[in-house]
């Protein structure tokens, strides 16, 4: 009998031992994982939600909105490669697992957006026996991106377009810390660049809004739709209302292109099929992008639909409303801003055309 009882206060230490042992490996994982997700961006608190979807789907069913995800670029899947060091695109970061030389070394590289030390992510994609993208024509047939046959005298008490982010701090590359509030990196950079173009060389008047509107990512498009409404409560004569965004997360072969031997950042538009201004939504897409497709051919990418988008991303508000995609956070800037210059001549010659018809 006192064996029986030694034998099983040994087996209730060592259950004991290792219920402990297990309870501060986990808590530590989670304060580690935690201390990622905190070190992210802003815009990056999607991670939360993603988490709660895999724990709780009540959650993603009753209150979760896909598009909430579509810009943003952090996931769970990312924290945990970045907290264990994951990272099969990585040489350096496979090697470091095998050897503790490279181990070592991979901790005293410091890495930035331009590095090119990485393998190329399969994508079906790019293989160009599929797709000829890149194999077409993409020189302007005139050598230029201006077309001073539609420029006309400029009414600036009457503006005809509406440009705004709803997004305001998505930036390019090269980034900073202070690229996001940067006018000259972010996408405020390309709509000035639209402004400019739109006023100085076809004469139309043009209100940039430049309210940031996301300091907190997930009202985003509330904040921004409310913007949205003080303008056309005030004007209705906007022709052509653009919320300018980038994307995110896409290779830089599918997101760049070639036009007069410069790169330029590929264009979509973003479309919510729950708008109740749909179907004028997608004539004014389609519209801009015939007529860019027709001019520089490879710039537009096709257009992306959601079932239902966030707040239908404010286009339920106009008829003659679009959201457009400039480039993803690998764009450089000056990328991003000759496709400002060419959405700028499609809008003009949109317009152009619109009175004459």
């Amino acid at each position: 009998m006192p064996y029986i009882t030694k034998a099983n206060n040994n087996l209730n230490r060592k259950v004991s031992i290792f219920i402990l042992t297990s309870s501060i490996i986990v808590l530590l994982t989670i304060v580690g994982i935690l201390k990622l997700i905190n070190s992210v961006e802003t815009s990056n608190n999607m991670l939360y939600i993603e988490i709660l979807n895999y724990t709780l789907p009540i959650v993603k069913e009753g209150a979760f909105d896909a598009s909430d995800m579509a810009e943003s670029n952090m996931n769970l899947k990312k924290a945990l490669t970045k907290y264990f060091k994951l990272d099969i695109n990585s040489p350096l970061v496979i090697l470091s697992k095998e050897n503790a030389l490279y181990s070592l070394l991979l901790d005293t590289i410091e890495f930035h957006n331009d590095d090119k030390l990485a393998l190329t992510s399969f994508n079906l994609e790019e293989l160009s026996i599929f797709f000829q993208e890149e194999d077409k024509a993409l020189e302007n047939s005139n050598g230029t991106i201006y077309n001073p046959d539609i420029k006309k005298p400029l009414n600036e008490t009457m503006p005809e377009v509406l440009l705004y982010h709803t997004h305001t701090t998505e930036y390019y590359s090269p980034s900073t810390a202070e690229s996001p509030f940067s006018e000259d990196t972010s996408v405020v950079a390309v709509g000035k660049i639209i402004a400019e173009e739109l006023q100085k060389n076809y004469g139309i008047s043009v209100i940039h809004d430049k309210t940031i509107h996301n300091t907190q990512y997930n009202n985003s498009y509330t904040r921004s739709g409310e913007t949205l409404s003080k303008y056309l409560n005030e004007y209705s004569g906007f022709k052509v209302i653009i919320d300018i965004h980038r994307d995110a997360g896409v290779s830089k072969n599918s997101i760049t292109t070639s036009v007069n031997d410069k790169q330029a950042a590929k264009l979509m538009f973003v479309l919510s099929k729950a708008s109740p201004n749909y179907q004028k939504n997608l004539e004014l897409a389609d519209r801009l992008k015939g007529i860019i497709d027709g001019t520089f051919p490879g710039v537009m990418k096709e257009h992306k639909q959601y079932n239902r988008g966030k707040a239908n991303f404010n286009l339920d508000k106009a008829p003659n409303s679009a959201l457009l995609e400039v480039g993803s956070e690998i764009s450089n800037i000056e990328e991003a801003k000759l496709s400002g210059q060419i959405i700028a001549r499609a809008i003009a010659e949109y317009i152009h055309s619109s009175v004459n018809e």
